[in-house]
């Protein structure tokens, strides 16, 4: 896959900090994960987490981490580029956004499904129009399989 790395030690609460660091950095993507639960299954973001979604200063790559493996021990590794979900609402951080998913489409992703919510129906068409090049700049990507929904 090929990152570049490294590593800084910081002093400060970690909640603010991440965001700040984005910064600094110029990153283009903040990635947070949580293995906790709710007793429904869906994720708990734990206080770091929860400030870095709530009030990003970058783009967030949130993701769920299984642990499947035994208390202490390392989980199976998880192919979490197997099939990914891109809503959509065509702001200007939803492009910014996408030019990470359009960078990540590299990483080997088999299927995108692009998704937008369209307020009315005379939406729809326009809608339509933009998710279809969409879909085709991530094909010429390599990406095997996109999709998409308008809901």
């Amino acid at each position: 896959m090929g990152f570049e790395a490294s590593g800084q030690l910081i002093e400060g609460e970690l909640k603010y900090v991440i965001n700040r660091l984005a910064t600094e950095e110029n990153c283009g993507l903040i990635v947070v994960g949580s293995r906790k639960t709710n007793k429904f299954g869906d994720p708990i973001w734990g206080g770091a987490a929860h400030e870095v979604i709530h009030r990003p200063s970058k783009p967030v790559l949130q993701i769920r981490i299984h642990n499947k493996g035994a208390e202490g021990e390392a989980a199976p590794e998880e192919n979490l580029f197997r099939h990914v979900l891109f809503p959509t609402d065509f702001s200007e951080n939803a492009d910014m956004a996408y030019e990470i998913l359009l960078k990540m489409a590299s990483f080997d992703i088999k299927k995108i499904t692009l998704a937008h919510v369209f307020e009315s129906e005379d939406q729809i068409q326009e809608a339509d129009n933009n998710l279809i090049s969409l879909r085709l700049k991530l094909e010429d990507a390599g990406v095997k399989e996109v999709t998409y929904r308008l809901l």
